[in-house]
């Protein structure tokens, strides 16, 4: 989630999610062989982005997680319930990265960091494409990322219905971010 360094004699930059494009995209198996696909569309975050030393660079995110769509209201209500997210006692899901690196080839970064669902924190890591890069019509520097992980709902606490629906969820957060400063 890391903009590519410009040059300049500050490379360092700030960035604020997008809040109205920004979300993070799942599926998850159900019964072995459909998929559920949903999404959380709630999420505010910024990233520090320092191209004279990417490793001191930062992202955080909040996703609010009563923004949970999986097109179908019953199975968002049980998304939201006691059972999985549990947003009466939990309603954020945080992430705040830990390591930022160059990933495999000029436009990707590795993001490692912590993801905190309900009351467990855990590692995850985010590969990060770059995929666009302009400037809004009021002038305002943009950019575009995709990023993907797999996260273990177990690891989380979340638990239920081992059997039905898959123990392993496919994340792509999809981010457009402004420039601050």
């Amino acid at each position: 989630m890391q903009p590519k360094p410009q040059p300049s004699t500050n490379s360092r930059s700030v960035w604020r999610l997008d809040r109205s494009t920004s979300c993070v995209k799942f599926s998850v198996k159900k019964l072995l062989f459909m998929t559920v696909n949903g999404r959380l569309t709630d999420l505010d975050g910024t990233i520090v982005f320092n191209g004279n030393d990417i490793a001191a660079s930062q992202v955080q995110a909040t996703i609010r997680a009563t923004s949970v769509d999986t097109g179908n209201r019953r199975r968002d209500a049980q998304l939201r319930s006691r059972s999985f997210l549990d947003t009466d006692h939990y309603p954020r899901i945080e992430f705040q990265s830990s390591e930022v690196g160059r990933g495999t080839d000029r436009d990707m970064l590795v993001v490692k960091g912590a993801l905190k669902i309900r009351a467990a924190s855990k590692d995850v890591v985010l590969s990060v494409t770059e995929v666009d890069r302009s400037k809004a019509p009021d002038g305002t520097e943009v950019v575009y990322y995709v990023a993907e992980a797999e996260v273990d709902r177990f690891d989380f606490g979340i638990n239920a219905w081992p059997g039905v629906i898959g123990k392993k969820l496919k994340v792509t957060i999809d981010v457009q971010a402004n420039r601050e400063k």
